[in-house]
């Protein structure tokens, strides 16, 4: 997040920024949460040890430390960690104290990269049992798949259904064939996709004949498709691919070159 706001600050402000030296300081704990204060004179706020301690984190993250998260938090999230430094001793006091409370404090440096949680599979129902087997091979690499009629409820009403399902999803995955070719109903999915920024550069076709993809949509004419026939495990292939891509995303949306 703060690389993408150092990105942002680069080029959309005229001023050099270069002098702002930012950190996040995070811990996960009970805090007293509400209206706090006397008849005359109140504040919502938050008090307790946890927010003297993210606050003390957020101080000290400087010089090159850009994230600080304390014992609990690292508990939640070491399995999403590339890279850390820690545990250290870091000394919590009141102004004016002169032996504090010590804590355990991590660094963290990079993140693994993000595996998409959901993907959305836009297909004619004439290739449910393709659209089937590949939710199947996607759940097994941990990735779960929206598509319908599958999570659609008897009675529901279509389009809104459709919505919902994309916005609880990642990625959008195509199933381009002679069928879906002239499925209104894909035309509108992928179309709808195309439309929302999240998805911009997240739209897969997967190709199971010759058919043009420019006959659903021209949104995705032009991107590389992937040959559903050839390959024997598509759902790993799949996997694999968002991974790369979704990191060149990022790294791009950085600035930076994928290495």
């Amino acid at each position: 997040m703060l690389l993408y706001l150092r990105h942002d600050w680069d080029r959309l402000c005229n001023e050099d920024l270069s002098f702002l030296d930012l950190g996040i300081g995070i811990v996960t704990g009970e805090v007293a949460l509400g209206s706090i204060g006397t008849a005359s004179v109140r504040d919502f706020t938050a008090i307790g040890t946890p927010v003297n301690l993210a606050n003390a984190f957020q101080a000290a993250a400087r010089n090159g430390k850009r994230i600080l998260i304390d014992q609990t938090t690292w508990n939640a999230v070491q399995d999403l960690v590339a890279d850390a430094e820690g545990p250290t001793a870091f000394e919590l006091r009141k102004p004016g104290q002169e032996v504090g409370v010590k804590f355990r404090r991590y660094e963290l440096k990079q993140l693994k990269p993000e595996i998409p949680v959901r993907v959305f599979v836009s297909h004619s129902h004439e290739d449910r049992d393709f659209a089937n087997t590949l939710a199947q091979q996607l759940n097994r690499c941990g990735i779960e798949t929206w598509y319908s009629p599958a999570n659609i409820i008897p009675a529901d009403d279509y389009i809104e259904s459709i919505r919902d399902g994309l916005m609880k999803s990642d990625w959008v995955i195509v199933l381009v064939s002679s069928h879906s070719s002239k499925s209104d109903w894909v035309r509108a999915e992928v179309n709808t996709a195309s439309k929302d920024p999240r998805f911009r550069s997240r739209i897969l076709p997967v190709k199971l004949d010759d058919s043009d993809p420019a006959l659903i949509s021209h949104e995705i004419a032009t991107i590389q498709a992937v040959d559903g026939q050839a390959a024997p495990n598509l759902g790993d292939k799949i996997r694999d691919l968002l991974i790369l891509r979704e990191k060149d995303l990022r790294s791009n949306a950085l600035g930076f070159e994928h290495a």
